[in-house]
């Protein structure tokens, strides 16, 4: 049986406000699928995170289930309702109704899970295999509750679960999240097909992969080789896999051309010439402009905001869709840990410092509620304008 698999395409998805996003992330779900379709699979899975959120444009909803009708012809897919996909008031994702148009797609929702007596999976039998689809779940109780439901109605032949979860300390760390259910629950399966983490992970003694997401939602989706180009084995991409009825298999990773490129670069007090000579290069030849991710330290501050002249220039020569510029300054950090809050209010308050100190003590004084109103404006002014300046130095 071969089985195609990807996921988190996140149509609609707006990223770093860039108005190029929108048709970026439907460049490489179409992309996705055509290669998909390419290789004569028996099923495709998606799972989960169709689209960004579960209330798209009308005509982004319309294009796209267009797209999996017209796939579908080619295909049975199967489809969960990620996270971003479904409204928790009724679990229902904007392609909840397309099984009904589609014959040939069968999709996950979260209803669907809670519509029995007790918590089930969507059970699909095809080609002598059984898919178990279980949508996200929020709830870690019921997520058990559907994992064990699946796992006592397994058939003879291959058995399949596709989620949109959590399942092990590896992504678990990398997402910074606990788990949603120890791999250890999921070894039933002949394999785990996981959609929700967007780097891919084929994990062969586990039994599992990720595809990750068909087009960078940020730039920590990758990682980045000395020169700041996106190392090989974290580039956007679909498994293909053929599995023999023993449950062995084979598999190959067809990377994705269609992704905007990102790059980062990392300096440490560059001199003017030397970043802008830096932004000047772009190492590699691209279809689409890339997104730029700076990571600067600064000695002082005003030696940052030299840094951000020469960085807004470049935005203006349009070398790149997008440059986002994380700079440090040094004398910053310096300040506040030797100074403390306290200095930097006296720097920012001068002749006044003391007579505003006085001030407090006299409101704290107060039982008035009034003044105690006053008290929190005072407050409120200070801590504002400390993290004004904060905001300012980076």
């Amino acid at each position: 049986m071969r089985i195609v698999h990807l996921s988190d395409t996140h149509i609609g998805k707006r990223r770093y406000n860039l108005n190029s996003s929108p048709r970026d992330f439907y460049d490489a779900f179409r992309e996705a699928f055509e290669i998909a379709l390419s290789y004569d699979p028996d099923v495709v899975i998606h799972s989960g995170d169709l689209f960004d959120n579960p209330y798209p444009l009308n005509f982004t909803k319309r294009r796209i289930i267009e797209d999996l009708v017209n796939f579908s012809r080619k295909a049975p897919i199967l489809m969960v309702a990620g996270n971003h996909d479904y409204a928790d008031v009724d679990g229902l994702s904007p392609v909840g109704f397309i099984g009904i148009v589609a014959g040939n797609i069968f999709n996950a929702e979260y209803r669907d899970v809670l519509s029995h007596e007790r918590p089930r999976p969507v059970q699909v039998d095809m080609d002598g295999a059984r898919f178990f689809l279980i949508p996200f779940v929020r709830d870690r109780q019921t997520l058990r509750g559907v994992v064990n439901a699946a796992l006592e109605d397994l058939s003879d032949g291959l058995n399949f679960v596709v989620l949109h979860q959590i399942i092990d300390g590896f992504t678990a760390k990398k997402k910074n999240m606990t788990l949603d259910i120890p791999h250890e629950e999921l070894k039933g399966f002949h394999f785990r097909f996981v959609g929700h983490f967007h780097t891919p992970h084929l994990d062969r003694d586990g039994g599992f992969v990720y595809a990750g997401s068909t087009e960078a939602l940020s730039f920590d989706e990758y990682e980045y080789d000395e020169s700041g180009v996106v190392k090989p084995s974290t580039r956007k991409r679909v498994f293909v896999f053929d599995f023999e009825s023993s449950g062995n298999y084979r598999v190959e990773e067809v990377v994705l051309r269609s992704p905007r490129p990102f790059l980062m670069y990392r300096m440490d007090y560059p001199s003017l010439e030397e970043l802008e000579e830096r932004l000047s290069e772009i190492p590699v030849e691209h279809d689409k402009k890339p997104i730029l991710i700076l990571k600067l330290r600064a000695r002082n501050v005003r030696e940052m905001e030299e840094y951000s002249h020469v960085i807004n220039t470049f935005r203006s020569r349009g070398y790149y869709e997008h440059i986002r510029a994380d700079i440090v300054p040094d004398e910053v950090a310096v300040e506040v840990e030797e100074t403390g809050m306290e200095g930097i209010k006296r720097e920012i308050l001068g002749e006044f410092y003391d007579m505003v100190v006085e001030a407090e003590g006299i409101v704290e004084s107060m039982e008035d509620s009034g003044m105690r109103n006053l008290r929190e404006k005072l407050m409120e002014f200070l801590e504002a304008r400390y993290e004004d300046r904060e905001d300012s130095s980076g």
